[in-house]
């Protein structure tokens, strides 16, 4: 798939250490995507390699959880690509 890092406003999929699979569960996985504001996410879940993932993935995600967060150490965070 086309990478999300080329959005602008995405610095998704940087590295494997962005998705991780639990230990204790290994059908549950966690994926870190971190977007610049609302708008770029928007943007997103707007694009065609997204739609192609969600329309292949419709029978194996059960469940999807998207939560904000504050960064802890706001000036290490991975820059958006421009």
């Amino acid at each position: 798939p086309e990478p999300s890092s080329r959005e602008g406003g995405s610095s998704a999929w940087k590295s494997p250490s962005d998705s991780v699979q639990e230990r204790k569960d290994p059908t549950k996985f966690t994926i870190l995507e971190i977007y610049a504001d609302d708008a770029a996410y928007k943007h997103h879940i707007g694009t065609a390699h997204f739609k192609k993932y969600k329309e292949g993935t419709i029978k194996m995600v059960k469940d999807l959880q998207l939560i904000d967060c504050n960064p802890l150490v706001p000036e290490a965070l991975i820059k958006p690509a421009k």
